[in-house]
Order: C-alpha cells, then structure tokens, then sequence
C-alpha cells in the first residue's frame, strides 16, 4: 500500500474552523500512540525521513501552496496543493516522507502515529528527498535522536496523479 490522501470535512463559523479526525485516524491506524503539532514557514521542509515498524497520518491545515514528497521502491513522487484547506495523508511503514512549505502563510501539521517516540528506539532514519536551498537541518543524529540511513539526495521533478478519496460529513 502506498501514501493515501483524504479530504477532511471541516465546519466552519464566525469562531473559526472545527476538523474531526478521531474515527478516521483509529480507522487507519488501529491504535493512536503519539501525536505532534508543528508548523513550517516558508521554503521550510519537514520529515526527509521513514519509519521501519510505524504508520503516520499527517493531518495538514493550508492556506496557500505546498508539495508533499515520497519515495516508493527508489522512486521519488510528489505532489503540489494550493488553496485553503486540510488534507490527511496515510503514510505506511517503510516510505521515506517529507512536506514543503511553498508559500508566505504558515503551514500546520498535526503527526498521529500508531507507535510512540521513544529515545532508546526512535524508528526515525533520514534520507534525504527535498533538497533544501540555504538550510542546513541541525544533525540529530549526532544526539542519538535520528538513525542514518544513506541520505539519498535528488531533486523532485515528478508529478503523478494522486486519488484524492472524499469523506462524507457525518455532522
């Protein structure tokens, strides 16, 4: 199985914007063990990296244009949004991942995994699918917080056509 990406319904009033994801991350992970929230600004890149014994959702909030990258069996694919909206995207075990900021706003990420993190364990290993121009990420490695697995660097260039599954409001 490959990356999945799903449409999120969201409700929307004069307070702001209400996004439910519970059913749909037990649904496709089975257990929730660990989230995160982080943000990216622009040209910010996130993840270059995979999981040996996790899956991930990753539960995006936009507002302008980024691209979402993963390599699948050595071929590298990505893909470009733009607009404002959110999006959750399934990524199993064993593809290497990464999310681009293209655009001034500021781009949220909520990671739902069906494992912890863990120091002594941390089943993250780097390899590289974003180039990132005039950034140098700090080298976690050295900290014993990342496993090196060969960084693979190269420049993304493909664009495949990605089924976007639609979910019913159930509001």
């Amino acid at each position: 199985m490959g990356v999945q990406f799903y449409e999120i319904d969201q409700i929307s009033d004069e307070r702001g914007d209400a996004y439910f994801l519970q059913s749909k991350a037990k649904e496709l992970l089975g257990d929730v063990a660990e989230m995160h929230f982080v943000t990216l600004q622009k040209d910010a890149v996130r993840g270059n990296h995979f999981h040996k014994e996790k899956k991930e959702i990753m539960f995006v909030i936009y507002d302008g244009k980024w691209t979402f990258a993963w390599e699948i069996s050595g071929k590298i694919m990505s893909k470009s949004f733009e607009g404002k909206s959110s999006l959750l995207i399934l990524i199993p075990e064993n593809i290497v991942h990464a999310i681009r900021n293209d655009d001034e706003n500021l781009l949220q990420v909520l990671s739902i995994a069906n494992k912890p993190y863990t120091p002594k364990n941390p089943d993250t290993f780097v390899r590289q699918i974003f180039i990132v121009f005039g950034y140098r990420p700090k080298n976690m490695a050295s900290r014993g917080q990342l496993k090196i697995d060969r960084p693979k660097i190269m420049r993304i260039k493909v664009q495949t056509s990605t089924k976007i599954v639609r979910e019913p409001n159930t509001l």
